[in-house]
């Protein structure tokens, strides 16, 4: 009885050690794909990003006393580089007060990049004849309206 009782407790420790790396090597490969995943989604981004502020400046007929506040206005746009996403197992090892003060400094970093942003905008915007705030005001409505289809 004993040598069956070890052999089978031998048994279900090898099964247990088969079941544990197959879990690991899920676990990698899903975090293998997430990442993949993100990395797509950030080229596809900021390909996108690059396609429209091409078709604008086609759009809009630069002047060239409007093309050097043109480039400032696209140096303050915000290049994707990572997902907007937080770290999900990061957070998960933070208590409520954590967490929440955390998601509060991302929402103010956006904040402060929007802000740069707009006031680069509002510069570039003002150079504009009102033919050509028509155009970036009909492109932007356009995108806006495909980016949430």
């Amino acid at each position: 009885m004993g040598k069956q009782l070890r052999k089978k407790i031998a048994a279900g420790v090898i099964a247990f050690g088969f079941v544990s790396a197959s879990e690991l090597v899920s676990a990698q490969n899903q975090t293998t794909r997430y990442c993949q995943t993100q990395t797509r989604i950030v080229h596809d981004e900021q390909a996108g990003l690059l396609k429209n502020q091409t078709l604008l400046q086609e759009q809009l007929h630069l002047s060239r006393e409007q093309e050097s506040v043109w480039n400032d206005f696209i140096s303050s746009v915000p290049i994707p580089t990572k997902s907007h996403r937080p770290d999900r197992l990061a957070m998960e090892k933070l208590t409520t007060p954590e967490r929440l003060e955390q998601q509060l400094k991302l929402i103010r970093e956006q904040e402060a990049k929007l802000t740069s942003n707009l006031l680069a905008l509002k510069t570039f915007y003002s150079s504009l004849t009102p033919e050509q705030q028509k155009t970036f005001d009909e492109f932007h409505a356009r995108t806006a309206r495909n980016s949430l289809s």
